[in-house]
């Protein structure tokens, strides 16, 4: 799962909001949980955490897009503080 951005989208029509994310050059695949939603999963299978982390800020942008959820591995590239010792 660390190589994947899961996507929850507002209601609407789910093949136009895949077809945009695969016209824009993602992996995206519609899914729909045990309540009836629809979510988004974006394959990123090959690619670094570091350019994962940097599509999960591009994906936010989508106007049909309501949350972005990715990994602990990737939530930790994004919002990481380094030490800095020297001022």
């Amino acid at each position: 799962m660390d190589n994947t951005i899961i996507l929850k989208v507002e209601n609407g029509n789910i093949d136009f909001m895949v077809k945009d994310l695969n016209k824009d050059g993602f992996n995206a695949k519609a899914y729909i949980d045990n309540l009836g939603f629809y979510f988004i999963a974006v394959n990123f299978t090959g690619k670094d955490n570091y350019y994962i982390a940097e599509a999960a800020f591009r994906l936010g942008k989508y106007y049909y897009v309501k949350e972005v959820s990715v990994s602990q591995k990737i939530y930790n590239k994004i919002f990481t503080l380094k030490n800095k010792t020297n001022f």
